[in-house]
């Protein structure tokens, strides 16, 4: 059989076979760029300005707030979703122990609710106020190509936080979250700064 009769007899197998794998390898590419990348693009924390406390402060529930400043990016197409982070509060306990520190932690969880309270009725010494529950939500849903930029605040509540004045300069911050995958990310703080 000669090298014409071939491509003849095969051609409609030919060009099927590669329409077939052509159409494969653009369905891949789709479903790769639909699927979400998800990105940490900015991450700053501003911490408390730390205080001595007399011992009679040292009595009293205390408590500070954190703030972090942060930017994620969606760099593909798909759609997706993270949670929002915890933030991972700590310092090295005691003695190394086989060049390993021991670390005491702390866990915040993000402020994902707030109440206010509107002024319904006003009458002589009588005013009526209506409290309304704001929710923030526990996660970000991202589509294809978004960038969301937001500010969470974190409450340290609690005997922990003489703790942590104590070995102020020792301190080391984290975040961590999940994504709608169940991927779990975390991420040390380097830039950090203190409230004015």
């Amino acid at each position: 059989m000669d090298n014409n009769t071939f491509w003849q007899v095969n051609f409609w197998g030919i060009v099927g076979t590669t329409s077939g794998a052509l159409g494969l390898f653009i369905s891949w590419l789709n479903w790769r760029y639909s699927k979400p990348k998800i990105v940490l693009a900015k991450l700053e924390l501003e911490t408390p300005r730390y205080k001595s406390m007399t011992n009679q402060e040292k009595q009293k529930e205390y408590y500070e707030q954190y703030t972090l400043h942060i930017r994620f990016r969606n760099k593909k197409g798909g759609s997706g979703s993270i949670e929002k982070p915890l933030l991972i509060i700590r310092f090295p306990e005691g003695t190394k122990f086989l060049f390993f520190h021991r670390y005491k932690t702390f866990i915040l969880t993000p402020r994902t609710q707030h109440t206010e309270q509107h002024k319904t009725e006003s009458s002589g010494s009588y005013t009526a106020y209506e409290t309304e529950v704001i929710r923030h939500g526990e996660a970000w849903n991202f589509h294809g190509g978004q960038i969301i930029d937001d500010e969470l605040e974190y409450v340290f509540r609690g005997e922990g936080f003489h703790e942590v004045l104590q070995n102020q300069q020792l301190l080391e911050y984290f975040i961590e979250y999940h994504n709608n995958f169940g991927d779990k990310y975390t991420k040390n703080i380097t830039s950090i700064r203190e409230d004015n």
